[in-house]
């Protein structure tokens, strides 16, 4: 595809997909260590900074790119790895599907719609989770994710399959190594894709460069996690998987077998088939026994550390590449009857598409102008003061990042090593019980202090605690902020 047409395919392809503004969703666990060194005297006093960064990597990559654009960063990341996706879907099917010939305008449309956010919200209307069968993996967990995060750079192991489809096999290993090097989670599918690239480096009579390099960086990330995490074999490691695995994470770790995971399975056999002659069949081979065979595992040992490490996350390659693969199937099929007009009919449809996913990234951003916790996000920036600590109701998510204040805790955002996670737990559950009114005022003012908490949040129709030692701050649209007496309480005309 030459340079303007790739361009104008990837634009169509990222506005197609949409984009939630920033920041949205895992950003507010996943940016937080960015974003405190960016900002240390305002989060400094933040419990889930001090805890280890289980992406340190993604956070210097982050980190660089606020350096240069700011917040823009999080959605030119975004749309980079997103184009790169669509580039590498359309080519690695059309690969596989036929020989080396060059794809027209009708693929590169039939690429956009089939992984346009309207075409997904159109399946889930029809059946839950059937909106995710084309651009997802199993459990949950998709490529396709609408904001930039760390699972977002598992499209360089789509990237590298292509790269591995045209017998570039040290572009293959670096795309592979740094998937594994930016999120742990895609160690067991980037270790499986590193055999698979030897494999196929030793059947070209080639020296295994590709292989050598991927093992170093996948090595290497995995000497990062075990070191950053602590070890997996001690019983705190255990408790704090399955505190993750049942209460925090279970529709990423556990897996349903319904309609939507058969018919995956049955487009990655299908795909497993067309590509047997192809370079790119050992890598899917080696990613299928992954998916399958930790998975299994993982269901019979039932053990919450393998869960967390979510072998099933290799199915996040697979089953785009396979819905994408079929679509190409279907086209080259149809070839000889796609003539000027049904061209234009498929570029027009693109061109809805598209329109249609920027339309959806407008009325995302408006939500986020109007969302519920907005008020307090507001207030929280206007109150806190540096070196204060907000106890904010724990379904409030937005908080952290939206107002840049250290947030006690809240039930989305944790940490990853085992200690980490039960502390994480044990102050959700005193955070819960003091907005619940489950702790008397002399109890809740004693508890306050000890643990460093400033400021309090309170959103109607909840009331504050009386004899909390509570001081009203500022108060709008049914949120108050109180202050805990004997702390350093901020003017909010200030």
């Amino acid at each position: 595809m030459r340079g303007s047409a790739a361009a104008a395919f990837g634009v169509a392809f990222a506005a197609a997909a949409s984009v939630v503004p920033f920041p949205s969703h895992d950003q507010h666990t996943y940016w937080l260590h960015a974003a405190a060194a960016a900002a240390p005297e305002r989060l400094a006093n933040d419990w889930l900074v001090a805890t280890v960064d289980p992406v340190p990597v993604f956070t210097l990559l982050v980190r660089l790119g606020v350096a240069a654009l700011g917040d823009h960063f999080a959605m030119v990341g975004w749309a980079a790895v997103t184009i790169a996706l669509g580039l590498a879907l359309a080519r690695l099917a059309w690969r596989i599907t036929g020989t080396d010939d060059r794809p027209g305008v009708a693929w590169y449309s039939v690429v956009v719609m089939l992984h346009a956010v309207g075409l997904r919200s159109a399946l889930e209307h029809l059946a839950p989770g059937l909106g995710a069968a084309a651009g997802g993996g199993i459990a949950q967990q998709t490529l396709m994710a609408n904001m930039l995060v760390p699972a977002s750079i598992g499209v360089l192991l789509v990237v590298a399959l292509a790269l591995l489809a045209d017998g570039r096999h040290v572009g293959a290993g670096l795309c592979v190594g740094v998937a594994a090097l930016v999120h742990p989670t895609y160690l067991l599918p980037a270790a499986a894709l590193t055999l698979a690239i030897g494999w196929v480096e030793r059947r070209a009579g080639h020296r295994p460069v590709g292989m050598a390099l991927a093992s170093a960086l996948v090595l290497g990330a995995a000497i990062i996690a075990a070191w950053r995490l602590g070890g997996i074999a001690t019983d705190v490691a255990r408790a704090g998987a399955a505190v993750l695995v049942d209460e925090r994470l279970p529709h990423h770790t556990h897996v349903a077998v319904d309609a939507v995971l058969l018919l995956q399975a049955g487009a990655v056999v299908i795909l497993l088939w067309r590509a047997r002659a192809t370079a790119v069949f050992p890598a899917l081979v080696a990613l299928t026994l992954v998916a399958v065979g930790g998975g299994l595992a993982a269901e019979l040992l039932d053990d919450p550390r393998l869960r967390l490490a979510m072998p099933w996350r290799a199915s996040v390659v697979l089953v785009p590449v396979a819905t994408t693969t079929l679509a190409a199937m279907v086209v080259r099929r149809l070839a000889p009857r796609i003539g000027p007009g049904t061209r234009a009919m498929m570029l027009g449809g693109a061109a809805i598409a598209a329109v249609l996913g920027l339309l959806r990234t407008v009325e995302l951003h408006r939500r986020h102008e109007v969302a519920p916790d907005r008020a307090l996000v507001e207030l929280a920036a206007r109150t806190v003061p540096p070196g204060g600590q907000l106890l904010a109701p724990p379904d409030a998510l937005s908080v952290r990042l939206g107002a840049r204040v250290a947030v006690y805790v809240d039930e989305k955002s944790h940490p990853l090593r085992g200690d980490e996670v039960l502390a994480w737990r044990q102050r959700l559950a005193h955070a819960r019980a003091f907005h619940a009114g489950e702790l008397d005022g002399t109890a809740a003012h004693r508890w306050l202090r000890a643990e460093g908490i400033t400021h309090v949040a309170i959103v109607a129709p909840k009331l504050a605690p009386r004899d909390a030692g509570l001081t009203w701050v500022a108060g709008v649209s049914g949120v108050a902020i109180y202050g805990v007496d004997g702390s350093v309480v901020h003017d909010v005309n200030d």
